[in-house]
């Protein structure tokens, strides 16, 4: 059985990198949404790096539509408070393009029976020279 440090880091890598792995999968967006619906809680705050709010449905929602990119660059950090995980990490969105954006991501994971889910999710930019 993995560690609980790796499960998190995969379970949260996982998550960053879902959408852009399903994404090659065109017209699977069902099993998309499935995924989803069963990795995020009901009461989902996602939050964007301009702020924008989502809910869990309009996550999924956008997630479906348009697949977020992202690639990791640190290694990330996971601390475990009994059944409450907390990932960071830097990370760079849309990596290789003009538009490359690099955030700082906070991730919440909460054990609700025998499920981690995601609670909550931020980012946000990084001024440039950091």
């Amino acid at each position: 059985m993995k560690s609980p440090l790796s499960f998190f880091v995969a379970l949260a890598l996982g998550a960053v990198s879902l959408s852009g792995t399903v994404y090659a999968a065109a017209g699977d967006e069902k099993a998309v949404e499935a995924d989803l619906k069963a990795l995020l809680a009901d009461d989902l705050t996602y939050v964007h790096s301009l702020g924008k709010l989502e809910n869990k449905a309009e996550c999924i929602a956008a997630i479906v539509k348009t697949p977020p990119h992202f690639a990791v660059q640190n290694t990330p950090v996971v601390k475990i408070h009994g059944t409450t995980a907390i990932y960071h990490a830097r990370v760079t969105n849309n990596p290789g393009t003009p538009g490359a954006i690099p955030l700082d991501m906070m991730m919440v994971w909460v054990k609700m029976g025998k499920d981690w889910k995601l609670t909550s999710r931020h980012t946000a930019r990084i001024p440039p020279a950091q």
